[in-house]
């Protein structure tokens, strides 16, 4: 079993806000502390990422119970399914399991991280690392990587059964998947409104 994920250690040296806000609360976002990560994007139209970055406990509200989607050129589609137990479902391209692991946030002073675990078979070749061992990543960086956040598991990948081969190099969304495997019934929807960050 392989795994295919870059996790990259990324904290933030800009002021965050103290205070909590439910996860669906949009306000408008501080421009210096986005244009850190985001340069030029306009805050009144994204999430309150200040905020939501704050910590650990705030973060992991955010996320948990939550399907995220990412594309990128390294690895092309990943969707994961972040589990409210601390577990996580890896559905990566090429794959013909889900690979099971952990995730949990924590605050490394005053702001948010996200780290994950795999099983010790699984492998990394664009970071040559093994798993079995905690890697973590700013939880800004985290979020603005996400193109697609969805609340509940509607791909079933917390079953173990794979929807279907995701195509290396293709960028299919949850909602494009969904359809493919012939959901029925409305999706939640997409928590993501900022546009996607270049890599």
């Amino acid at each position: 079993m392989r795994l295919w994920r870059s996790l990259a250690l990324a904290f933030l040296v800009t002021a965050l806000a103290s205070t909590s806000p439910t996860a669906n609360t949009m306000v408008r976002a501080p421009k210096a502390h986005v244009d850190r990560v985001m340069p030029g994007l306009t805050p009144a139209v994204t999430w309150d990422l200040d905020r939501v970055t704050s910590g650990g406990a705030t973060l992991g509200r955010f996320l948990r119970g939550s399907t995220v989607k990412t594309f990128n050129s390294q690895h092309g589609t990943q969707i994961e399914y972040l589990a409210a137990n601390g577990n996580t479902y890896l559905w990566y391209p090429g794959n013909r399991v889900i690979l099971a692991g952990r995730w949990r946030t924590k605050s490394i002073g005053r702001y948010g991280v996200i780290c994950f675990k795999y099983s010790r078979n699984s492998y990394n070749p664009f970071t040559r690392k093994r798993g079995g061992q905690w890697n973590c990543e700013g939880s800004l960086i985290y979020l603005t990587m996400n193109a697609e956040i969805r609340r509940g598991d509607p791909l079933g990948l917390s079953s173990g059964r794979l929807p279907f081969v995701l195509p290396r190099g293709e960028d299919i969304s949850i909602s494009s998947a969904y359809q493919r495997i012939g959901g029925s019934g409305p999706l939640h929807p997409d928590r993501v409104i900022w546009p996607p960050r270049p890599r």
